[in-house]
């Protein structure tokens, strides 16, 4: 992943923060494949998969708490900076 697409995945994380209240399960799961996460297969909520990561799990309720959004947008952001560092070495 390059520094331009590592920058717009940060407005996005950025803009979504903004609208926490409101934000949709599917525009999480928009911005977990954007930065490279795989969706796996069966389970009631969405589970998303990365080499050397920990799984990220979206809930699918149509309306989600503040925390959790926040929550997921801290783990998506955390892989960005693991992703500037691994492309620095």
């Amino acid at each position: 992943m390059n520094d331009r697409a590592i920058r717009r995945l940060r407005r996005r994380i950025d803009r979504l923060r903004l609208q926490a209240a409101g934000v949709r399960p599917r525009q999480l799961k928009a911005l977990a494949v954007s930065a490279g996460w795989r969706q796996r297969k069966g389970g009631r909520h969405l589970t998303f998969v990365k080499d050397g990561r920990l799984p990220l799990t979206i809930p699918a309720h149509s309306k989600m708490k503040e925390f959790t959004v926040g929550s997921i947008l801290d783990m998506l952001e955390e892989d960005l900076y693991y992703e500037e560092e691994m492309k620095d070495v």
